[in-house]
């Protein structure tokens, strides 16, 4: 079965050899789901046969299905990234799920065209051809220009300076009123205005 042989090829890899609780947990959804018990992969199955964590198993308590299925799958892209780039079966763990899938590869012959003549060859193609950078997005027509954040610092500071200074000349003139009061007040006192 090509199914079983492509399981094994990924357990003999470098991604799962150093990891026998990954490499159990692979090999059970893959076998089981292989002999039509997919709808019995479950959390709590999984908790309970690959990682010896007994009836008692709670996974709203114990996150270790979950953890080793996100290592799972990282080691499982490392691997069709790496040596698995052209295996003709591709096992993946779709997240969601601890059910796995199997894409078949196809593997044909790469055909390759030669040049024709009104094509430049590789040595009159200009060096910049190939980095042209990419143009960036248009702005969004809703998108109204920004104004600086200095300028809206600016703005509250003149706000507060205007404030002190008004309240200054403010209390400023109640105090000039006051002692041209107390003056005025002082010079009729001895003329005998204001006395009795």
């Amino acid at each position: 079965m090509p199914e079983t042989e492509q399981l094994e090829r990924i357990l003999s890899s470098a991604q799962l050899i150093t990891s026998p609780s990954l490499s159990r947990f692979l090999r059970y959804i893959v076998e089981e789901t292989l002999a039509g018990r997919n709808g019995e992969i479950r959390e709590y199955t999984l908790g309970v046969h690959v990682f010896d964590r007994g009836d008692g198993f709670n996974p709203r308590l114990d996150p270790i299905v979950r953890v080793q299925a996100r290592n799972l799958r990282a080691r499982m892209v490392k691997y069709y990234e790496g040596p698995g780039a052209a295996d003709p079966i591709r096992i993946e763990l779709p997240k969601g799920t601890y059910v796995p899938t199997f894409q078949e590869r196809e593997v044909g012959p790469v055909s390759v065209e030669p040049l024709q003549a009104s094509e430049p060859a590789a040595a009159e193609v200009s060096p910049f051809a190939a980095s042209i950078m990419p143009v960036p997005p248009p702005r969004s027509p809703v998108a109204k220009p920004r104004v600086p954040r200095y300028w809206i610092a600016a703005v509250i500071l003149l706000a507060i300076l205007i404030g002190i200074a008004t309240l200054y000349l403010a209390q400023n003139q109640n105090g000039n009123r006051n002692s041209r009061a107390h003056t005025v007040a002082r010079s009729i006192e001895p003329w005998g205005i204001l006395g009795g």
